[in-house]
């Protein structure tokens, strides 16, 4: 998920003389989305574009095999060229591929994965002040990652027959020794000691974290608390996690019971919040209208252009 310590980790790995990385690449999300019908609107018409490809696969002697083979082919070769001291990995940190895990398996079945889990009650606050500025209604552009995010990494975990790893972000900040030595050992790798972080200049991925800490920190921890400081946000918090189904939580040792029994024991002082009131309708009317592509600066060119 989202703001579970994944740019921590992938810090802590880049010190490492076997493993290269860049912020975030996204660069599986579209090529792999290609093969999809729905997730994607450009002025070329994906929906064409989709029926074009898959009629294209279908002419290829190995099919589906084929296509992957060929988007592997082009993606070692970009990862190839991030290698550049002769790294025997690189490390494609990218969130958002939650959307996808299933493909990656596809298209990578002896690659490694883990899998960084963190209480969700840190994620979801970390989300609210980080990229909301402490305000609901701003957290329409991660929707997705809150609704359908642990119910992806469930499900691409069951997927790998548990053929990966699992990390959990508490104990990474308490011991990132022994996580690495046991990332190093599923890596086959031999364990190097990191007494400091890599730096990170790409446009996405923890920024904040990036320039404020140079070595692991545990002070994250619990955050949660200070963040839903009302009764108001205490109910909200106990809504989004009851709709999440406890079996996604349970193949990652969380118990979903025990994530609402401490929320049910968090002690505030304040009741209400009109702000936050109108924010959590702000945010769900943003959310089912998708308000941004109307009001953004930034998507003004979508109302200029048909869109398929």
């Amino acid at each position: 998920m989202p703001r579970s310590g994944s740019t921590l980790l992938q810090r802590l790995m880049m010190q490492h003389s076997e493993i290269a990385s860049v912020s975030e690449p996204w660069l599986l999300l579209p090529l792999l989305y290609a093969k999809k019908e729905q997730g994607m609107i450009t002025e070329y018409s994906h929906l064409n574009g989709h029926k074009a490809l898959n009629d294209l696969i279908l002419k290829l002697p190995n099919g589906e095999k084929g296509y992957l083979d060929g988007v592997r082919k082009m993606s070692d070769q970009i990862y190839s060229q991030l290698c550049n001291k002769g790294e025997k990995y690189f490390l494609d940190k990218t969130p958002r591929y939650h959307l996808i895990i299933e493909d990656i398996i596809k298209l990578y079945p002896n690659g490694k994965f883990i899998f960084l889990v963190r209480n969700p009650l840190d994620i979801y606050a970390s989300i609210l002040t980080t990229w909301g500025n402490n305000r609901f209604k701003r957290l329409f552009a991660v929707s997705i990652d809150l609704e359908e995010g642990w119910h992806n990494l469930a499900n691409g975990f069951k997927a790998l027959n548990e053929n990966s790893m699992i990390i959990k972000y508490e104990e990474l900040v308490d011991n990132s020794d022994r996580i690495l030595k046991d990332v190093c050992a599923y890596l086959d790798i031999k364990f190097e000691k990191q007494n400091e972080l890599a730096s990170l200049d790409g446009r996405l991925g923890d920024q904040t974290g990036s320039r404020q800490f140079s070595k692991v920190s545990n002070e994250s921890l619990e955050k949660w608390k200070s963040v839903f400081d009302s009764t108001y946000r205490k109910k909200v918090l106990s809504q989004y996690i009851s709709g999440i189904n406890p079996e996604d939580f349970a193949v990652f040792g969380l118990d979903k019971s025990n994530i609402l029994n401490q929320i049910k024991a968090h002690k505030v002082k304040k009741w209400f919040s009109f702000r936050d009131w109108l924010d959590i309708r702000f945010y769900k009317w943003a959310t089912y209208l998708n308000g941004h592509l109307y009001f953004s600066s930034v998507f003004k060119w979508t109302k200029k252009k048909f869109l398929s």
